[in-house]
């Protein structure tokens, strides 16, 4: 896994979250768009109970809540 930047992405292709420059996790696509951790806390609130979990864990991780 990639070291933490301060950056959040999320895939063009299949809208993945994810905290580190890499590929995404779910698809393979290196298509992303940078968000900030504000935008991630936004987006998790229109998620599904488990991908808000997940986002919010990762945001827990990072200091960004």
């Amino acid at each position: 896994m990639e070291e933490f930047t301060g950056t959040y992405y999320i895939c063009d292709e299949c809208s993945h979250i994810y905290d580190y420059d890499d590929l995404c996790p779910d698809c393979g696509s290196g298509f992303v768009t940078d968000l900030n951790a504000n935008e991630v806390k936004q987006r998790a609130l229109n998620e599904p109970v488990s991908e808000y979990r997940r986002l919010h864990d990762m945001l827990l991780k990072h200091d960004d809540l």
